[in-house]
């Protein structure tokens, strides 16, 4: 009895305190000023995807269990078959495309895969000689009990296989969406809405000076054709696989509150400045 009361008295003691100091009165502006988003950050917490498996997250994500199901589908119904045969490829400038993070989607549901793809066929009919990563990451993930953060393992995985099917390539793109506000997101010009892009470089990578150097010369490419499309090159303290190759870039192309069609636009750019001068 006497504990539960010492227990008792300990915390009023401690509700006391906080009353009495700024901390209570901080906490009340700022519930004040952001009531929704307190509360929601009470009951809808957030969910680290990194900290969970790719099953859990099936389990748990409808949106992200809806886009692995997208993947699927496309993987059996719309496979990429490539317009040129190996044989060709030394004949022509080459560029390999994936997407480590392929359930990445726009504000319509379409997938960073999805749009990969149609990038890939996009810089076929320029002529470039394009290998497009098919299958399904996240199944290889789950099936491996492997968390979202660990998807970089997987991709490494099908690089290394396609540097020893293929050889090198001019220019290497891990294909994703960034999450951004809407207002940073897009570029409006002569009545048509783009969605932005940005480069990742990976600073723990040993090839960091030269993915940087070579992401800063297509972010100025890319704005030559289209001013302020480009978002400003990104360091992360991270690998991202970049390691592997010093032309391998990681592409934000357009954001969470990008539509297809806005992402469709930015392609056309980007095809563009690559087409002229951007693959060496």
């Amino acid at each position: 009895m006497k504990t539960k009361l010492k227990i008792t008295l300990k915390c009023l003691l401690i509700l006391a305190f906080l009353v009495m100091t700024s901390f209570f009165t901080g906490f009340r502006e700022l519930l004040s000023q952001n009531k929704t988003s307190v509360l929601e950050s009470i009951l809808h917490p957030v969910i680290d995807l990194d900290r969970i498996s790719i099953k859990e997250q099936l389990a748990l994500l409808p949106d992200f269990k809806q886009a692995v199901e997208r993947i699927d589908e496309v993987v059996i119904n719309e496979p990429f078959v490539p317009k040129f045969e190996k044989e060709e490829k030394p004949e022509k400038k080459s560029v390999y495309i994936y997407n480590t993070h392929q359930s990445e989607t726009y504000s319509d549901g379409t997938t960073t895969y999805e749009i990969g793809m149609e990038l890939a066929k996009m810089l076929e009919e320029e002529g470039y000689y394009v290998y497009f990563q098919t299958g399904n990451f996240l199944r290889e993930a789950e099936e491996e009990g492997l968390k979202y953060n660990q998807l970089y393992t997987i991709s490494r995985r099908h690089i290394n296989d396609t540097f020893a099917e293929h050889g090198g390539f001019d220019l290497v793109i891990d294909l994703h969406r960034d999450s951004a506000p809407r207002s940073a997101s897009i570029l409006e010009s002569d009545g048509v809405t783009y969605a932005k892009m940005m480069f990742v470089v990976g600073m723990k990578s040993s090839n960091a000076a030269h993915v940087m150097e070579h992401s800063r010369q297509l972010t100025d490419k890319i704005n030559q054709v289209m001013p302020g499309i480009m978002r400003s090159v990104f360091e992360r303290q991270s690998v991202y696989n970049q390691d592997m190759a010093e032309n391998m870039v990681l592409l934000e192309l357009g954001t969470d509150q990008n539509s297809t069609e806005e992402v469709r636009n930015s392609l056309q750019i980007l095809v563009e400045a690559l087409t002229n001068g951007g693959i060496e």
